[in-house]
């Protein structure tokens, strides 16, 4: 099985207590691209500025990472530049300059139009929907999202929501959406919007995995010595993608599994600057934390 998956690639400056990075290749497509490539082949939709360098593109073909949906635009590739060094170690955005991003009208390859696995990362809903529109029958679609996309009450994210099988969504969004902080009574709301399965995201306490009035909690990976948090979110999510598209089986447990492993690979992600740890990981190195992780969860 093969997965398809839209969102941005982008050069980042980032600084954490760890350091400082800049141009740094980032964005959401690469981070899910590179985690979900040590499981399945992966077929990117993006758009890069002509300035975006030849190394960056063998990173994706040297990962098992087909770029025929990844066009080259005139102009800069999308740029953003955060500091984690704030009160609450949260990301603050210092600027954000979407170059040719702003100009992505995503078309599909026909060749990808027929992948069965489809991953929609946080970017405007209605370029999401073009997206999944030229799909023609999706096996298993999940959905990635912010708080801006929330707030703006989208029409199109209300009409991705009918067409999801797996929301992707932390607590804030969860409360933007629903009105609800206690996740047990967000969930029954958000899945009326329609969504099967949910995963929710609560960073250092884990996630909680939701279908069938049945909630699961799994923990966070521990004792990691912090890099740069920038593309946990998207590793987790393709590492949840990438197992469940590996062995092509959707059901609560397999999901479940599935987030042991996105848990795994967001743990790699966040251990280095940028996509570093991502592109010299091993199968060995994932089943080796794997094993660890699951004894702690049977631990606990």
């Amino acid at each position: 099985m093969s997965i398809i998956v839209v969102g941005s690639i982008a050069y980042d400056d980032v600084e954490t207590s760890k350091g400082h990075r800049a141009d740094q290749l980032g964005g959401s497509a690469s981070y899910f691209s590179l985690s979900a490539s040590c499981f399945v082949p992966v077929h990117v939709v993006a758009c890069v500025g002509d300035d975006f360098r030849k190394t960056d593109f063998e990173v994706f073909t040297k990962n098992n990472i087909c770029t025929k949906g990844l066009e080259v635009l005139s102009g800069k590739t999308f740029r953003w530049k955060g500091t984690y060094l704030t009160d609450n170690g949260q990301a603050k955005n210092l600027e954000t300059h979407f170059n040719v991003f702003s100009e992505f009208n995503p078309t599909i390859p026909h060749e990808y139009r027929e992948l069965d696995y489809v991953f929609l990362a946080a970017i405007h809903p209605e370029l999401q929907l073009r997206v999944l529109n030229q799909i023609k029958k999706p096996k298993f679609v999940v959905l990635d999202t912010r708080e801006c996309f929330i707030q703006d009450r989208s029409v199109a994210l209300q009409q991705l929501l009918q067409k999801t099988d797996l929301f992707l969504i932390n607590d804030d969004e969860s409360y933007l959406l629903t009105g609800h902080k206690n996740p047990h009574d967000a969930l029954p709301l958000i899945h009326a919007m329609g969504p099967r399965y949910i995963v929710l995201k609560q960073g250092a306490q884990g996630s909680l995995v939701s279908c069938n009035n049945q909630v699961v909690s799994i923990p966070a990976y521990k004792d990691i010595d912090v890099f740069d948090t920038t593309g946990a979110g998207d590793s987790f999510a393709g590492g949840l993608v990438g197992w469940i598209s590996q062995n092509d089986t959707i059901t609560a447990e397999s999901i479940t599994q599935g987030v042991h492993y996105g848990t795994i690979m967001a743990s790699f992600a966040i251990e280095s600057f940028g996509v570093e740890r991502l592109m010299s990981l091993t199968e060995r190195d994932v089943s080796k934390r794997l094993e660890s992780f699951e004894k702690l969860i049977s631990m606990e």
